[in-house]
């Protein structure tokens, strides 16, 4: 069984297996940690299977086949493709180096072979914001930089989205899409900036169940995320800005519960419910 842990990786594949990878929790020496240990649960045998990856915490990546397998992390960005191959990308934890902090690396695992693939970002940590090119233009220049914490969908076409999470200096709004065919990353939705919350991208609400070019969430990190039957995104909480405005000389930051519907046919976010301030008093 997997040891106890928070904010690990998850992934449901073709066959209806349940998968687990990392998160910051107990390995087998009972030491606590970031992991990298990957886990396989079938449902039919009520049984866990330990695939790859360390019995011990905080370990770094490795990138050169053969034997690559992603360095010990949290939170990070999960999708599985039409193949039922499992995808990762970035978190908060280890580097090829062994240092500790944000990521942007994408990484493929294969089930059938049980083999982990580095496919794309960078091996080491990002001091640095992303490469957002030209709004809506996929590019081999683009990339979303290194972040950890926020949430995930896949498009009915295959693609990979994703949206805000934290950097090294701030929470973000952004959305972006990977082309899997073409391995290109595209930025298609909120702010290009950084910054902490209180003075990062605020919520711009607009008016309620009105899709709008001009809406986004604002900047949060772990909110809830699903995909309905119609391919639309959905998005609900987290932490984070609500609109740009003053309250009692602060700026409107903290946890939400404002839902959220994002259409990938016309990159459009429209607000559909819950607070457009931070901190609701009720549930």
């Amino acid at each position: 069984t997997p040891g106890s842990r928070t904010g690990a990786a998850t992934w449901t594949d073709n066959k209806g297996h349940l998968w687990l990878f990392g998160g910051n929790g107990e390995a087998e020496s009972g030491n606590g940690g970031e992991l990298n240990d990957l886990w396989e649960f079938d449902p039919a045998s009520n049984e866990w299977a330990w695939i790859s990856g360390s019995k011990a915490t905080n370990s770094i990546g490795i990138y050169t086949a053969p034997g690559a397998i992603p360095g010990s992390r949290d939170s990070a960005f999960t999708w599985v493709d039409g193949s039922g191959n499992l995808w990762l990308f970035g978190g908060l934890g280890f580097d090829e180096s062994g240092r500790y902090g944000y990521l942007g690396d994408l990484w493929e695992f294969n089930p059938s072979k049980a083999v982990w693939t580095f496919v794309s970002g960078t091996s080491d940590l990002c001091a640095k914001s992303g490469d957002y090119g030209t709004l809506g233009q996929p590019s081999a220049l683009n990339d979303p930089g290194c972040r950890s914490s926020g949430v995930s969908w896949v498009d009915s076409s295959g693609n990979f989205w994703l949206f805000g999470g934290q950097s090294y200096i701030s929470a973000l709004n952004d959305v972006w899409e990977y082309k899997k065919t073409s391995g290109e990353w595209a930025w298609m939705n909120g702010s290009n900036g950084v910054g902490p919350f209180g003075t990062g991208a605020f919520g711009v609400y607009g008016t309620l169940g009105t899709p709008n070019a001009s809406n986004s969430p604002g900047a949060r990190i772990e909110a809830t995320a699903w995909t309905d039957k119609s391919g639309h995104f959905w998005l609900f909480g987290g932490m984070g800005n609500g609109p740009d405005i003053l309250v009692n000389n602060v700026y409107d930051s903290g946890n939400l519960n404002d839902l959220w519907e994002y259409d990938t046919s016309t990159n459009e976010w429209a607000w559909m419910s819950g607070s457009s301030s931070t901190d609701p008093m009720e549930g």
